[in-house]
């Protein structure tokens, strides 16, 4: 019993099992065991204006970093002197 009343345990087993086979089910339909895993995110985000707004930002990062980059020589250490 729960909250007073009797509990349909056949029923709510019945209906975890079509939720399972459910899941199951649309697993399977969203990956094709013949191709790699990769292929199947290959146009994951095609027109979604999120992933291009994250993708024009992330390239104005990188654009800034390369540039800070060329103009920044690499230091060289001091050697001790003597030795």
């Amino acid at each position: 019993m729960k909250n007073g009343k009797p509990v349909d345990l056949e029923g709510r087993l019945q209906s975890l099992e079509a939720d399972v086979k459910e899941i199951k089910e649309m697993l399977q339909a969203q990956h094709s065991p013949n191709e790699p895993g990769w292929k199947s995110f290959v146009g994951m985000f095609a027109n979604d204006p999120v992933a291009d707004e994250v993708r024009k930002i992330t390239d104005e990062i990188r654009e800034k970093e390369r540039r800070q980059a060329r103009r920044k020589p690499a230091r060289k250490k001091k050697q001790p002197v003597g030795g």
